[in-house]
């Protein structure tokens, strides 16, 4: 009898976060939004390709070897509660000689 609420908590679960995904070009707005990642509704920071997608974790940046982007982060953090700066951390990236640019 415990099986059947573990498989609709994932079902609910795995269609909740789609991933989305920025190819080469276009906007990553950064912005204050409640969201219950673990169940519990809470003030996070999310990021997406408009406010409405925005959500923890980001959206995935995907290219191949040689592509350059062009991604317009746009900071709309207003929560005053809350720390609102932004920086941008690259995970997967090798950075021979500008491994100062690689984030916070």
């Amino acid at each position: 009898m415990m099986l059947l609420p573990l498989i609709l908590l994932t079902v609910h679960l795995s269609s909740a976060y789609a991933v989305e995904v920025i190819k080469n070009r276009g906007s990553l707005h950064v912005v204050n939004k409640k969201l219950a990642p673990d169940g519990f509704l809470r003030d996070t920071v999310a990021a997406g390709s408009n406010p409405l997608s925005a959500n923890t974790p980001g959206p995935i940046i995907q290219g191949n070897k040689g592509d350059h982007f062009s991604i317009n982060v746009i900071d709309e953090l207003a929560d005053s509660t809350m720390s609102r700066d932004t920086s941008i951390h690259w995970h997967g990236l090798l950075q021979h000689g500008t491994n100062w640019a690689d984030g916070p």
